[in-house]
């Protein structure tokens, strides 16, 4: 028996709940920004990478940041939030402790080594360190950091954004709010006859 990594897809009505996104918005967003939405042939369905993309530009929208501007800092927002959804418990259904060969391994080992291999193996990311928070100006310009202190004081002192509002976005509580959303898991563990 070897284990495999189904990703569950997501119908535009159920992205619409996940993400605030209606499915008309859905349908515009993947017509005039495909290089983030590809159109994709027949109906369309989203990823959990994909919907936290999509919930990200919701939220941007909210401090009128436009959705292209917004879409460009979403991808390495939703790969950042990713992997912090995949350690939340119900993000990931099946026997999580079968590919685990760590004696003696926690609940919370196992679920970390289980997230980082599939955000490897089935997203085709390779492991990066996510940071906890990301800082997005008006302009389009993003921060991706561990505090609201070290974003500013990487701002250089004379900087226009010093005193400008931004989005500011803990990506550990934004990914646990998707994972809390999910109609169903976003990645099953299954078990397949195989060499």
């Amino acid at each position: 028996m070897m284990n495999v990594q189904h990703i569950e897809l997501y119908t535009p009505a159920e992205t619409a709940e996940l993400t605030g996104i209606g499915v008309v918005l859905q349908r515009d967003h993947r017509r005039r920004f495909p290089e983030w939405m590809p159109p994709g042939a027949g109906h369309a369905r989203f990823n959990l990478l994909q919907c936290l993309q999509m919930s990200f530009v919701a939220e941007a929208a909210e401090f009128e940041i436009g959705p292209g501007k917004a879409y460009a800092a979403g991808e390495w927002v939703a790969h950042s939030a990713l992997q912090f959804a995949l350690k939340e418990p119900g993000c990931i259904a099946g026997d999580l402790a079968s590919d685990v060969t760590m004696p003696g391994a926690s609940d919370d080992d196992i679920r970390d080594f289980t997230a980082r291999r599939i955000f490897s193996e089935a997203f085709g990311r390779p492991n990066i360190v996510a940071p906890e928070f990301v800082f997005l100006w008006g302009d389009g310009t993003d921060w991706f950091g561990p505090s609201l202190e070290a974003c500013l004081g990487a701002l250089p002192e004379g900087d226009p954004r010093r005193g400008k509002p931004f989005l500011s976005l803990h990506l550990p509580s934004f990914a646990r709010r998707m994972v809390a959303k999910l109609p169903r898991p976003a990645v099953r563990i299954l078990q397949c006859e195989g060499a």
